[in-house]
């Protein structure tokens, strides 16, 4: 895991690797931005979908699965923290 890096910005995404977190879209927003580099932590379904979208990609780091604890601590370390979730999920509905 880097901890120190050379890029001006980083982003982090820690989380669940699913179709509706929209992680192919956050690859493509940094993916030629030489001066950001997106970090990200997880598993789920998506996982090797992932690894595979990211073959190549010099400013995308994939952590794949560590502890909690460790997710908890690198959201302080980076630069910006991204959550993504599907508007459409009845979970995160604000309508009943």
């Amino acid at each position: 895991m880097q901890t120190v890096n050379k890029f001006d910005f980083t982003v982090f995404f820690g989380g669940v690797l699913s179709h509706d977190r929209g992680l192919p879209a956050l690859v493509a927003a940094v993916q030629n931005l030489e001066s950001v580099k997106l970090v990200v932590a997880g598993f789920g379904p998506s996982a090797q979908e992932f690894s595979d979208l990211i073959q190549n990609k010099r400013n995308v780091e994939f952590l794949g699965r560590i502890p909690h604890n460790t997710v908890l601590k690198l959201t302080f370390l980076y630069d910006c923290v991204v959550a993504l979730y599907d508007p459409l999920s009845p979970i995160i509905s604000l309508h009943p």
